[in-house]
């Protein structure tokens, strides 16, 4: 029979686990269930849960994963001299959807230090769960030069297309140029389209005002007339992103109006794409090459079903897209590099030494039902095909309690950053949390209050880290202190 460890060094029969979980099991299996635990009279049959849950309340998400971080350094710390000591592949970290946490995430686990060097207390996250090309400029930039084929030239989209690093290091423009040519555009009046001609097939007028042709014949004019160009861009740089600008309009015009077999699809997609982006680092040039490759495998459909038959520009870039989202990355898959960081999710009970769960907030986790008023089954009472949001989420709580060996960290909004107002975490751990505190009235769950400020009062306690309140910065932490220890 499968063991779990217990508190008490001593094995807990996985039947008497369940026994022990069966009113979460209950709930989820009965979509009428109220949520408020009726068969709490159960839980306080049974023995106490064997499994330690550390709660923490913090104000803002960016606060939640500092904590994180330094209190997962001071747990690897503590059993790096112990026989089993705690690795980076045995601590998971969840949240309701880790893609909301990926930019706080990234920035408090940094590899390098402000002066470039490798940082000693690195930790490497192997984020889960995301979609492809998460955080990648190239990745970026290709959904951005296929979104300008049903868009209008806006200067908004445009500057942001000019923006992203790979299309700017192939154009050749510094972001000194950038930000001169967004003040001319300014000056210049540029709204959106290319030109007259742009404008009339778009259907929405033929005028040329306001567009970018326009504005570069303004400027031209300018010149001739001997007028004052002060902060004027370099020529040589308008003219790169006038070249682009009219590359990538009558390339997309072109594919627009004509038919072609697949194949000469995905080769001059493949050589259009090469010529707009510019890798600079490995990590993207593995994905342009990923981007490549996924416009290649549509070749081996055309050799396995035909390539005689004519497609238009919209059903290729919909195959396009569609190998795209089928991308896998190396970033995809639990317990192979690093700390594996993954959303809450339903049968994927993965199991981990320590688990940290962020952002279990009220209204985040579960996840609210959403219905549409032209339901009719659901109008009618036979919803039994619909798929609950909530009964997934309770059941993804479940298996995380399960897949917890050793221990179970919970971060949650627990005040209002602006006002100070105290706020409810989730109910799935409010209700845990009742019922722990009611098997064991001696032993309470531990709810860390984690201060707003760095020099709170609160971290010089003497039992601060006991409790598992640790400094978001120990450095600071040990300069605030005065020698013998007292607060300075």
């Amino acid at each position: 029979t499968p063991t779990l460890a217990t508190t008490s060094g001593l094995p807990a029969p996985f039947d008497h686990w369940a026994e022990l979980l069966q009113p979460f099991l209950g709930a989820v299996r009965d979509s009428r269930a109220s949520g408020d635990f009726a068969c709490r009279a159960q839980f306080q049959r049974t023995d106490p849960l064997w499994l330690p849950i550390r709660c923490h309340s913090a104000s803002t998400c960016l606060r939640e994963v500092q904590s994180l971080k330094q209190n997962l350094l001071a747990a690897m710390a503590a059993r790096r001299d112990s026989g089993h000591p705690l690795l980076p592949q045995d601590i998971a970290i969840m949240a309701p959807d880790i893609r909301l946490y990926r930019p706080w995430l990234e920035a408090s686990f940094p590899s390098l230090d402000e002066a470039g060097r490798p940082r000693n207390d690195h930790l490497n996250l192997n984020l889960v769960d995301l979609e492809f090309g998460t955080g990648s400029a190239i990745a970026t930039a290709v959904d951005q030069i296929l979104g300008l084929a049903d868009g209008h030239l806006e200067r908004r989209i445009v500057f942001g297309l000019l923006e992203n690093p790979a299309i700017r290091r192939a154009i050749g423009l510094s972001e000194a140029e950038l930000g001169t040519i967004q003040d001319w555009a300014e000056r210049y009046r540029v709204r959106w389209g290319l030109n007259s001609r742009h404008r009339q097939e778009l259907e929405t007028g033929s005028a040329d005002s306001n567009t970018w042709d326009r504005a570069f014949h303004r400027l031209l004019e300018d010149i001739a007339h001997g007028r004052s160009l002060a902060g004027a861009p370099e020529l040589s740089a308008l003219g790169r992103v006038a070249d682009f600008l009219h590359r990538v309009t009558t390339t997309l015009e072109t594919w627009s109006r004509g038919q072609r077999r697949l194949s000469q699809w995905v080769r001059e997609l493949q050589d259009f794409l090469s010529s707009l982006l510019d890798p600079e680092e490995p990590g993207e040039q593995t994905t342009l090459e990923q981007v490549l490759g996924a416009a290649g495998n549509l070749l081996q459909a055309a050799a396995a079903f035909g390539d005689d038959d004519q497609l238009d520009w919209i059903a290729f870039r919909l195959l396009f897209k569609d190998q795209l989202a089928h991308l896998s990355t190396a970033r995809g898959q639990h317990q192979i590099d690093g700390i594996t960081c993954s959303s809450l999710r339903p049968y994927r009970a993965v199991p981990f030494r320590l688990i940290a769960v962020l952002g279990m907030n009220e209204g985040e986790m579960p996840r609210p039902d959403q219905y549409v008023s032209f339901d009719l089954a659901r109008a009618a009472g036979r919803s039994q095909g619909f798929i609950s949001n909530q009964l997934q989420d309770n059941y993804a709580w479940l298996e995380t309690l399960c897949s917890a060996r050793e221990e179970l960290w919970v971060w949650f909004l627990g005040r209002d950053a602006a006002s100070d107002e105290t706020l409810a975490p989730s109910p799935l751990l409010g209700e845990t949390l009742a019922v722990l505190a009611g098997r064991n009235p001696d032993t309470p769950p531990i709810v860390v209050q984690e201060p707003t400020l760095d020099f709170d009062p609160a971290y010089f306690r003497a039992d601060a880290s006991t409790i598992g309140l640790v400094h978001t910065d120990p450095d600071k932490l040990a300069a605030a202190r005065v020698p013998g220890g007292s607060a300075a």
